[in-house]
């Protein structure tokens, strides 16, 4: 797996909680600027009658997901899918696409690990239990500032999965103690598995033609860790795939494979998700 260096970023919501309602308004806002190259910040603050702290939250964390450009406020190409056919995400597979995005990327500390590595490691949490899985980021941020971020991030990344639109996944639930248990979460589609893979590719091996099968189990931010899949779940989606000749299984040397399409994009996995023709 290549090494690619990146800017982490401890804090993503600010200590508020990942109201999904609230993203859709910023993307519906958006969309409606479709053909600016830029949005002003001040332009949504008065539209939408929100402070700068709420909407330093809310870009932020839509830029974690996947649905808007950094600095500019445009929708991305997902984002525009979305604003489109799944503005209140309500299709599942709009909420298996962007939980891939945004605990794949590594630079989010607290939404990678707590998906990539304390549920892959433990059935059970407590919010104060996952604070050693972070003991290394003092040689990155101050005292102060882990001190201050760092438990209200856990709490609000914890609280997406568990309380709000992420809890449809079932990949975490939270008890009547207060702790959080990993369960078995809802099982993924062929096609959104499909952009996860293409996401992954993109990220990972651009412009790569195909994916190493242990690379998509096992890897580091891979499908199969980032949705919890076994090797027989893993397999058996790919299988899908390759009868539906949206991809093709193949053995190179001693190495089992997948190859894309000729021409298959995020874009097109996305009309065939939406349904949409043309």
């Amino acid at each position: 797996m290549p090494f690619i260096k990146c800017e982490m970023k401890l804090q993503l919501t600010n200590g508020y909680i990942l109201r999904f309602d609230q993203v859709s308004r910023i993307m519906q806002f958006s969309y409606k600027n479709v053909d600016r190259k830029i949005i002003a910040r001040q332009s949504f603050l008065e539209s939408l009658g929100i402070s700068e702290r709420q909407f330093e939250n809310l870009s932020s964390i839509c830029v974690a997901l996947g649905l808007i450009k950094k600095s500019t406020f445009v929708l991305t190409e997902l984002g525009k899918e979305i604003a489109e056919q799944d503005i209140y995400f309500d299709n599942i597979d709009t909420l298996w696409i962007i939980h891939y995005i945004i605990s794949s990327e590594s630079k989010w500390i607290v939404w990678n690990r707590i998906i990539n590595r304390i549920f892959s490691e433990n059935r059970i949490i407590g919010s104060e239990t996952a604070l050693p899985y972070f003991n290394d980021l003092s040689l990155l941020f101050s005292e102060k500032t882990i001190k201050s971020k760092l438990p209200k991030e856990i709490l609000s990344a914890l609280n997406a999965y568990s309380e709000q639109k992420f809890s449809k996944l079932g990949i975490i639930k939270k008890s009547a103690i207060g702790e959080y248990v990993r369960s078995e979460p809802l099982q993924i589609e062929p096609l959104s598995f499909l952009y996860c893979l293409l996401h992954f590719r993109d990220m990972n091996f651009p412009n790569a033609t195909g994916l190493v099968i242990q690379e998509i189990q096992r890897a580091d931010n891979s499908p199969g860790k980032v949705l919890f899949l076994s090797e027989f779940k893993t397999n058996d989606l790919l299988s899908k795939l390759h009868d539906i000749k949206l991809i093709r299984l193949e053995t190179f040397g001693d190495l089992d494979q997948i190859r894309f399409a000729e021409g298959l994009t995020k874009y097109k996995v996305l009309h065939k998700i939406y349904g949409v023709t043309g």
